[in-house]
């Protein structure tokens, strides 16, 4: 198994023509393989994994004021329970990604899915807050894994320039689980009770890690068992100190901080409260509001990947996506507020251009060598994630500052002030991106 090597670094002092290689060399045996039924399976049972995490991560719209209602939350309080789980995936993510590349997606993904089984029993038994909490914690952990081991399978079955548009495919199957978070787990908590949810899902959880456990394979039987992966946990880690000391991947570093956050901020939190304390819409309305964003979300995680190869560029769609989000957020600062048709409109257009992260995690894994996918993803996902509770804190605290009225969560002045602060973040996104080192997915004339 080899080591990193003077030719591992050459992928991040010229990306342009490692890729080249990489494609030259590789890419007429994987044209093949991302066809047959053996990865058709994978793909389906990384997907149908990633779906459960997506579920919990975008189930915060309903239970926001589940909880709320429930434990008495304040939005300080409730920003801490639902951030938890961000918390703990962004903690997960180095370690997560260095046994990735050390072990495999296959052995790595299904035994930290136990972990998020164990959430989902302590959210049905919580009895206050702070069990809530735990429970979210663990979710976090246990599906740490699941995007960035799909990643790290994607870059060995499927051709650098498809990667792109692979992932959004993926990203596209797996939030079949952030739909089911919105309308119809509102309507399964009036039925049944939340906490009856948990334990189905818990039951769920425990059945889609062990298919993926079974049927999912690292590399295809052409590659040499093992590849190019480090040959102790050290050497991963020195991957890792490699990873973000790469002078052209410190742009695409400092922007991950805000990639997820449109969606988490929006459905994965304030979309619920905003609609209900502004616009008095009731639990099933705001589920088929919350809907409607994941259908937005679900068509932009498609189309990014034929715009890059339509274009031929990365930098180009990604600072477009941000402007476009940047606007989005302003126009809602200004009008969301007069009636829940514009406010739901826009929301949907937010999270349908805010998925140019797919954009940027093929542009960061074409800086290096795909040994490293698990290494790249996880140090922008560990940012990503990070963000995400940050920005889910600190727009708690927003909110939380104007005085609201009584039984409310927010007023409108606070939201109002959220929304423009998104605004002013995603235009400074666009700002840093322009920084960046182009990398062609179809390579230079």
């Amino acid at each position: 198994m080899a080591r990193f090597t003077t030719g591992d670094t050459a992928a991040v002092s010229d990306p342009a023509r490692a890729a080249k290689a990489h494609t030259d060399t590789e890419g007429t045996r994987e044209s093949v393989l991302h066809r047959s039924p053996r990865f058709l399976v994978i793909f389906a049972s990384l997907s149908a994994l990633f779906a459960m995490g997506q579920f919990h991560r975008s189930s915060g719209g309903v239970l926001s004021t589940v909880f709320t209602a429930e434990f008495a939350l304040n939005a300080k309080q409730l920003s801490l329970v639902m951030g938890a789980m961000f918390v703990a995936q962004g903690l997960a993510q180095l370690p997560v990604g260095v046994l990735m590349d050390r072990y495999g997606t296959r052995r790595v993904t299904p035994v930290a899915t136990v972990l998020a089984v164990g959430g989902c029993l302590t959210m049905a038994a919580a009895g206050d807050w702070g069990t809530l909490g735990l429970g979210r914690l663990l979710l976090g952990t246990g599906f740490a894994a699941a995007m960035m081991g799909t990643y790290a399978v994607l870059v060995h079955w499927v051709p650098q320039e498809s990667l792109t548009t692979y992932t959004g495919r993926f990203l596209f199957v797996g939030m079949a689980g952030g739909l089911l978070a919105t309308s119809p787990f509102a309507a399964f908590i009036e039925a049944a009770g939340w906490r009856t949810a948990f334990v189905w899902l818990a039951v769920i959880t425990s059945l889609v890690a062990v298919l993926a456990g079974i049927f999912v394979r690292d590399r295809p039987k052409s590659e040499a068992p093992g590849g190019d992966r480090p040959t102790s946990l050290m050497e991963s880690v020195r991957g890792v100190v490699m990873v973000v000391r790469a002078r052209r991947f410190r742009p695409i570093l400092l922007v991950s901080v805000l990639l997820y956050c449109p969606a988490q901020v929006l459905l994965g939190l304030w979309s619920g409260p905003f609609l209900s304390d502004v616009h008095g819409l009731g639990p099933i309305e705001r589920g088929y509001a919350m809907t409607a964003m994941m259908v937005g979300m679900s068509t932009g995680v498609l189309i990014y990947g034929p715009i890059e190869k339509w274009l031929n560029a990365r930098r180009a769609v990604v600072i477009v996506g941000a402007c476009l989000v940047s606007a989005e957020f302003a126009a809602l600062a200004f009008v969301a507020h007069l009636s829940p048709w514009p406010a739901i409109a826009l929301f949907v257009a937010v999270v349908a251009t805010a998925p140019f992260f797919v954009v940027v995690l093929g542009h960061a894994q074409s800086l290096f060598h795909k040994d490293y996918a698990g290494r790249v993803v996880s140090t922008v996902n560990l940012l990503a994630i990070t963000g995400i509770f940050i920005m889910q804190n600190a727009t708690g605290l927003l909110v939380s500052a104007v005085p609201h009225p009584p039984g409310s969560t927010g007023a409108v002045l606070g939201y109002r002030l959220v929304f423009a602060l998104m605004a002013v973040l995603f235009a400074g996104l666009a700002l840093v991106y322009t920084r960046t080192k182009e990398v062609r997915p179809l390579g230079t004339e």
